[in-house]
């Protein structure tokens, strides 16, 4: 399977991604609870309101504009919002942005889920993006996925990865 072909999807798909990074939790929440920061490591253009209820749009790195509805959100711990390319509705998909303490820094667990996610390639490259910035070292990360597929590469800024998807 090469990294631009679909593979075949259970009827209901998950990806998790766990990035380690060296930033604090209020470090991570400050770039993860502020939708002015979205384009700093999680799309190319952000106009949304992170508030429960509130929305906007997003262009995300590979050009699509998305509309954007938050669902929840828990000040300093998540955020929760449903996404779709604002041309195809029927393309939603349910998005968790989690920001934990890990080790002597924080941990930002991005959970996508959405019926016949399209391969693991779905949103991939918005929502691995490293968060920027001198501190903000990632020193781990780990993708899980309903499909088994590994991906090697170097997709985050300086830093040469290996992500392993699997079951």
């Amino acid at each position: 399977m090469s990294a631009t072909e679909p593979a075949s999807i259970p009827e209901n798909s998950a990806l998790e991604r766990r990035l380690d990074l060296d930033l604090s939790p209020d470090e991570l929440w400050e770039l993860v609870g502020d939708g002015d920061r979205w384009p700093d490591w999680l799309v190319h253009e952000s106009e949304v309101e992170v508030a429960p209820g509130s929305g906007g749009q997003v262009v995300d790195d590979e050009g699509i504009e998305r509309t954007v509805e938050l669902d929840e959100v828990v000040p300093g711990e998540a955020v929760r919002f449903r996404w779709w390319p604002s041309d195809s509705p029927a393309e939603e998909s349910s998005v968790e942005l989690v920001v934990a303490p890990w080790g002597d820094g924080s941990r930002l667990t991005v959970r996508e889920s959405r019926p016949g996610l399209a391969a693991a390639w779905f949103s991939a490259s918005a929502l691995v993006a490293p968060v920027p910035g001198p501190s903000a070292l990632v020193t781990s990360v780990s993708i899980t996925s309903t499909v088994g597929i590994t991906v090697t590469g170097s997709c985050l800024r300086a830093a040469g990865v290996q992500f392993t998807l699997a079951a």
